[in-house]
């Protein structure tokens, strides 16, 4: 369903910064980005790039198997990492989205930590880099996809209203948040909502965290013609920023990602 109030609903819920509270971030960030162009951070980013480049989705892939059978989180609940999250103003957005909306998919949903938050919705998959993420597999309100770590040929097109990603796209290196991006547009119905945790040098914590080097206009520059009203958050999480977009009504153009697609 088109729907034209959900961006609106949502940027009411989203916490406003005042005009000091910017200006102390655009100082912070000034510093940092000062301190990350010099030789010593560049080449911390150019190892970095190197190190994480060719096996990261292998190295994670191996420790959800482990964590899971183990019955483990990373979290661990551990008060650091649950203050990261707004949980207040998911829970809210997700309870709106799903009044219009049927299906969700929570790429990289681990050990599903975020179902309750969007329990509302008909329709839930679940997807990551392993089965043992495939937690409900006899509940038909469930669905579970399993994703290669490369691109997203293994999700249907125009079969998602909502997308939702955390603590997943961060690190992922340059050439597959591309593909990745290129693919929302085919998977996400008219009218469907992104709401996705991003690298972006623009976020103070995320330079500092050394995510993936990207800007805020290198999403812009994807989702531009398929996608609407796009917002960039830096409230709903503390470590970098959430991409949130609308679908638009037009006809996605097979070939500009490939042949290969579903």
């Amino acid at each position: 369903m088109f729907n034209k109030t959900d961006i609106n609903e949502i940027k009411k819920i989203l916490k406003q910064k005042s005009k000091l509270e910017k200006c102390v971030d655009v100082l912070r960030y000034i510093k940092r980005l000062l301190f990350n162009i010099g030789i010593i951070g560049l080449i911390k980013n150019v190892r970095r790039e190197k190190t994480t480049s060719g096996n990261y989705s292998n190295i994670w892939k191996k420790e959800i198997i482990r964590n899971l059978s183990e019955k483990e989180n990373w979290r661990k609940n551990r008060k650091q990492f649950l203050d990261l999250i707004d949980f207040e103003s998911l829970e809210k957005i997700f309870k709106i989205l799903a009044k219009n909306h049927t299906t969700i998919i929570d790429i990289g949903s681990y050990d599903g930590f975020f179902i309750d938050y969007y329990k509302d919705f008909k329709q839930i998959i679940l997807s990551d880099l392993t089965e043992y993420s495939n937690l409900y597999p006899n509940d038909n309100k469930f669905k579970f996809i399993l994703l290669n770590g490369k691109d997203l040929n293994s999700i249907p097109s125009s079969s998602i209203d909502v997308v939702f990603s955390v603590d997943t796209f961060v690190r992922i290196k340059k050439i597959i948040l591309k593909n990745y991006f290129e693919n929302f547009p085919r998977i996400v119905k008219c009218g469907g909502i992104i709401i996705v945790h991003i690298p972006n040098i623009f976020n103070i914590h995320s330079l500092s965290m050394s995510f993936t080097f990207v800007s805020s206009f290198f999403f812009r520059r994807i989702l531009s013609d398929y996608f609407d009203e796009i917002l960039f958050d830096d409230t709903l999480h503390k470590l970098s920023t959430v991409i949130i977009a609308k679908r638009n009504n037009k006809k996605f153009v097979r070939w500009k990602i490939g042949s290969n697609q579903n």
